[in-house]
């Protein structure tokens, strides 16, 4: 089959591998003409979504079986700030104020304050990101105009799970082992350790969990730093959370939806986020776990990559 047609939005480097999907063969890799972002082949499988019965949270249950029928591309990597840029000079935002980071006495307090964007997302904690760092303080409103503007769009819930899991049904797509992780992705660890001992949130003090190892980085760090996992995505677990299309339902696996190309609308507003972020430790990080927040929130530890469907013809 001529794929010219379906890649027409695609740069491809010479001798990229192939992947043979249905009688056809995709690059495995590409780059998307109008952003510039890099994205990798996502092959169609199917998979168990949630938790095995007596682990994770309830909204992770029941575990069920999910099919991905055709291949998507998604993004190597978060959208840096310096993909962000060009498109935030031309768009009015939409969201609210940012919450960022105050330190006292070693105890983090997260709050909402103007001063707090994408270009300069902890203020407060002397930290100050590189063009080449996810951006963060973005809003799923946000995420998703600037994937409708460029052709492209969010991963759906599912989507992101199967591209997570690289094909495995560990509880990491590593393994089962949190000890491993080390070189796999920015967690919270002992370098965050050192620096903050307790998050308080909503007037209560919450210990920190984190993985016994150093990964250099207390906050976000530039993408690609890690390894990828083993659909060749980096960052798809740590660095940030990353918005999905699909709307919050906790009890949405009582649905049992096979189709994991379908995002899930209600009548909730908060929308889903994957793939934990660089304050999660072992529990937060695992490849099931769920979060979600109201889509005109910004947050400093969350950010999104795009998705791309080829143009079938």
């Amino acid at each position: 089959m001529n794929t010219s047609g379906m890649l027409a939005e695609l740069t491809v480097q010479p001798h990229t591998p192939t992947l043979q999907i249905d009688g056809t063969d995709l690059p495995v890799a590409g780059t998307h003409k109008a952003s510039g972002l890099s994205l990798t082949l996502i092959p169609p499988g199917h998979f168990m979504m949630g938790s095995a019965e007596g682990e994770g949270d309830p909204d992770e249950h029941p575990q069920h079986e999910v099919e991905l029928t055709r291949p998507f591309y998604l993004g190597t990597n978060p959208v840096t700030i310096g993909g962000w840029r060009r498109f935030a000079q031309a768009t009015a935002p939409r969201g609210l104020e940012g919450v960022t980071g105050f330190e006292i006495d070693g105890v983090v307090e997260w709050r909402h304050d103007p001063r707090a964007n994408w270009q300069d997302p902890l203020p407060f904690l002397d930290f100050q990101p590189s063009e080449d760092h996810p951006v963060t303080q973005i809003s799923w409103f946000e995420a998703r105009e600037y994937c409708k503007q460029l052709g492209l769009r969010l991963p759906t819930e599912a989507e992101f799970e199967w591209a997570l899991r690289g094909g495995t049904g560990t509880s990491y797509w590593w393994g089962d082992d949190p000890a491993e992780a080390h070189g796999r992705g920015n967690y919270s660890d002992r370098s965050m350790r050192a620096r903050f001992r307790h998050w308080r949130v909503d007037g209560k003090l919450l210990d920190l969990p984190y993985f016994n190892h150093d990964d250099g980085h207390v906050f976000t760090s530039p993408v690609g730093s890690f390894l990828a996992n083993p659909f060749g995505l980096h960052d798809i677990g740590g660095n940030v959370w990353e918005w999905c299309e699909d709307v919050y339902d906790p009890a949405a696996y009582d649905q049992r939806v096979r189709d994991g190309h379908t995002a899930q609308h209600n009548a909730n507003s908060r929308r889903v986020l994957r793939g934990a972020s660089w304050d999660n430790g072992p529990f937060g990080a695992r490849s099931a776990r769920r979060y979600s927040e109201v889509p005109e929130l910004r947050l400093v530890n969350v950010g999104f990559r795009v998705a791309y469907d080829l143009q079938l013809t």
